[in-house]
């Protein structure tokens, strides 16, 4: 079964430093996962980014 959301958190929280870090479990095949974090700022600015992991 393909499941395209596999972690989803509406209410992450960054430190004061503006980081954050969270853990979810992957499949055990080798693959490659595209990472997108959305949000907004406590003054209303829209933030996107985009990574990758590789998982061997």
């Amino acid at each position: 079964m393909l499941r395209t959301t596999i972690f989803w958190k509406p209410n992450l929280l960054t430190d004061e430093t503006g980081k954050t870090s969270v853990q979810f479990y992957a499949a055990d095949l080798v693959t490659r996962y595209r990472i997108v974090v959305e949000g907004v700022t406590e003054s209303g600015r829209p933030v996107r980014a985009v990574k990758y992991v590789t998982v061997e």
